[in-house]
């Protein structure tokens, strides 16, 4: 894959941050893809997905067209708005309307919230609806308006619907601004006893009504939002990601008949997805599959040996002794570092370079290193309208292990580890004071549907391994329903399942076929072209994170960044990565 064709699809591997089930925005290496040598006007990057195809969309944002048909009967209100949330870019291009729900349907005295909705209309005659589900938990819709040329594609003829769940964006935001601000404990990010504060802010302001920001009434929003805007019998089409996948699921359960295809991508299992501990474990599984490659690659096991898992075992008690500390960095930084970098195909390749570099720990190799530090530092994290405290509310109430773990188990659990992002420690400040909420009878179950379904998932992903989306093709088996496990692909696979230096992917492929003829046999010939990993990196994004030519290399670096690197605690940021 040629440099500029990592930076620019590691770019929109971000848009369903995917970052805690989650996942737009840019890798923005130092001031920009420019600075790699790398412009905007290059591969159209993820917009084009057939291998085969040679056309290429127009660059967005695209015409759009006002529905002239007769409204169904209870539509909503519909106005024009920008596209874009953020920036304001492709105005009036699209349309907005809410929809006002109970906070707790069924329950006398509550109150009523309002659902943001958005929907774009990319040809005068549509063939139906495309609606793109996010995931976090805690993920607003607003992160998928950066890739509105990729679901013009993907989804061609469908008019494009986004959501945003209660409690995200611009459908009443739960948050706790005072543990939220650059000058809380954590920045932007709620730890510890901030939870306890944060816990009795909440409580104060919706009391019984906090437990009705569930999955269970979130996908009841969805399957009424749809019947309220569905022209007919029309086909309505669900893509849905990380997180997203897991409330797909329980709206399957609500609404087996709806829809008329359902693709689940990087999938959270009803009855698998723990967020307190085990989902600490699989960013450190992958980095062990990651590494047992390496020992197996002619360039890496050069470097790190036949088991650079060993190696870098034997690299975090060197820390724990002051190892490399021109550097700075501790085991826990370490482990930081590499469980972010698992997350993203390209970044990924490097990680057995980092653990050379700071085991030999050079003049030159903590130069490098540290530019390193400025270049992942100066990558933007968040989307727009993400949510914490609804992250935090799923995520105790029906997401992680019961009975729910101590702190200090917690602590433990990633102290141990070499890869994370200590999603667990971020939360466990909270147990103990949230308000977590009943269970109800769908909790853990698997939807009854005969629904056409595409599920995917990568081999290499650390937010929802293979092994936490297995449960989920082992249950939907009926006609029209397929499981397809993509080699070296990681989270968010549209992204992130490379298999040309164009950024075409194999995800892309697969979810296009789908969303022509979900009837159809699926080619999955793409399966054997993905991309494996590739430990000798590329000229351009090498000199881009550490100066040097080659990624091993002990040379001086050639470059430096004025950018001040942000402390590597900052990597430890919210659960949005499910998604994503």
């Amino acid at each position: 894959m040629n440099p500029c064709a990592k930076v620019r699809f590691m770019r929109h591997s971000w848009v369903w941050k995917l970052p805690l089930v989650s996942g737009s925005t840019t890798i923005a290496l130092l001031s920009g893809l420019q600075t790699l040598g790398c412009s905007e006007d290059g591969h159209p990057s993820m917009l084009n997905p057939s291998p085969s195809a040679s056309s290429t969309v127009p660059a967005a944002p695209l015409p759009f067209y006002a529905d002239t048909r007769t409204p169904p009967v209870n539509d909503l209100a519909w106005t024009k708005c920008d596209w874009t949330t953020s920036t304001g870019v492709a105005k009036n291009v699209a349309e907005c309307a809410t929809m006002q729900v109970p906070v707790r349907r069924g329950v006398a005295n509550t109150r009523t919230i309002d659902i943001a909705l958005k929907r774009y209309r990319p040809q005068a005659s549509v063939r139906g609806q495309l609606w793109l589900i996010n995931g976090g938990p805690g993920a607003a819709a607003s992160d998928f308006e950066t890739a509105l040329d990729i679901f013009s594609v993907v989804g061609k003829g469908l008019e494009i619907y986004l959501l945003d769940h209660r409690g995200t964006g611009r459908s009443n935001l739960l948050s706790c601004p005072a543990a939220e601000t650059a000058t809380s404990d954590a920045g932007g990010t709620i730890i510890g006893a901030e939870w306890v504060d944060c816990s009795a802010t909440q409580v104060a302001k919706w009391g019984d009504d906090l437990g009705g920001f569930n999955v269970t009434e979130a996908a009841t929003d969805l399957g009424e939002a749809i019947a309220r805007t569905r022209h007919g019998t029309e086909d309505v089409y669900l893509y849905s990601v990380s997180y997203g996948t897991y409330l797909t699921q329980r709206y399957l359960q609500i609404y087996p008949d709806q829809p008329s295809g359902v693709v689940l991508d990087s999938i959270c299992s009803p009855d698998s997805c723990k967020l307190l501990l085990a989902y600490d474990k699989a960013y450190d599984q992958t980095a062990q599959d990651i590494l047992a490659f390496c020992g197996k690659d002619a360039v890496c096991s050069e470097q790190l040996g036949t088991d650079p898992y060993a190696s870098l075992q034997a690299l975090e008690a060197s820390l724990d002794a002051a190892h490399c500390s021109g550097l700075g960095w501790s085991r826990a930084d370490l482990r930081h570092v590499l469980g972010f970098m698992v997350m993203y195909v390209g970044l990924r390749d490097y990680t057995p370079a980092v653990i050379k570099r700071l085991l030999r720990c050079s003049d030159n190799d903590v130069k490098s290193l540290k530019l390193f530090q400025q270049v992942i530092s100066s990558i933007p994290l968040d989307g727009a309208g993400f949510s914490q405290v609804l992250s935090a509310n799923i995520a105790l109430s029906e997401m992680s292990e019961k009975p729910l773990p101590t702190q200090a188990a917690i602590a433990a659990n990633v102290s141990n580890l070499a890869a994370s992002l200590d999603a667990g420690p971020r939360l466990s400040g909270a147990i103990g004071s949230w308000p977590t909420y009943p269970l109800d009878a769908y909790v853990g179950q698997f939807a009854e549907t005969t629904v056409p379904m595409l599920m995917l998932n990568g081999t290499l992903d650390p937010q929802t391994p293979i092994a936490i989306a297995r449960p989920t093709g082992d249950h939907f088996t009926g006609t029209y329903q397929q499981f397809v496990e993509i080699p070296y692909a990681a989270h968010t696979t549209l992204t992130q399942s490379p298999i040309d230096a164009n950024n075409n992917t194999c995800g892309a492929e697969l979810i296009r076929q789908f969303l022509a003829e979900p009837t159809a046999t699926l080619n999955t010939s793409c399966l054997d072209f993905v991309l494996p990993l590739d430990f000798s990196g590329s000229l351009k994004l090498t000199q881009a994170l550490f100066g040097t030519d080659l990624p091993f290399a002990d040379s001086v670096p050639k470059s430096t960044n004025s950018v001040s690197a942000k402390p590597l605690t900052w990597l430890r940021w919210p659960m949005r990565q499910l998604g994503p």
